[in-house]
């Protein structure tokens, strides 16, 4: 399954200023899921990714980092048919 995340934080909890704590989601090794893309809006403090993975369980634990910081929006999507 394909899922859209959209994670938002502040200038005050934004990770660049310390990377030690540099949320799960922005590492490549996630257990059980695959990155598909990955793209930063730095100004806007704002990180778009599409990962891929068969537990909704293993999403959740990639976006807990900025649930601590921030606003996470899960998305379930697919391909359109053709």
């Amino acid at each position: 399954m394909l899922f859209h995340i959209t994670a938002r934080h502040d200038h005050v909890t934004c990770p660049r200023k310390d990377p030690s704590r540099r949320p799960s989601l922005m590492r490549k090794d996630l257990a059980g899921v695959k990155t598909v893309g990955l793209w930063v809006d730095g100004p806007s403090h704002t990180i778009y990714a599409v990962l891929e993975s068969d537990s909704s369980d293993a999403i959740r634990e990639a976006c807990e980092g900025f649930m601590d910081i921030g606003s996470v929006d899960v998305r379930l999507v697919r391909e359109p048919k053709r």
